[in-house]
């Protein structure tokens, strides 16, 4: 899981971060192609189930699609269960 953490630690903003709204959530996706990270709002993620279970978020930026396994902060953060 190296470039699929959420930026999450442990300093006085994350405090901030857990108040939130949904929408106002930012989630870190990789595109491998330019080998550089972006955020995208919560809001804009769709959460789908793979085959095996496991919970995953996919989003659609400029016609290409992008795909990041999620863990449970995440989905908590997102209010899926």
């Amino acid at each position: 899981m190296l470039f699929f953490n959420y930026h999450c630690r442990n300093d006085s903003n994350s405090v901030e971060k857990l108040n939130r709204p949904k929408g106002v959530w930012d989630l870190k996706f990789y595109n491998l192609r330019t080998k550089q990270s972006f955020e995208v709002p919560d809001d804009q993620v769709t959460v789908i189930t793979t085959k095996n279970g496991r919970k995953a978020g996919q989003v659609t930026v400029d016609g290409t699609k992008f795909f990041r396994f999620l863990g449970k902060a995440d989905l908590e953060k997102l209010g899926v269960k």
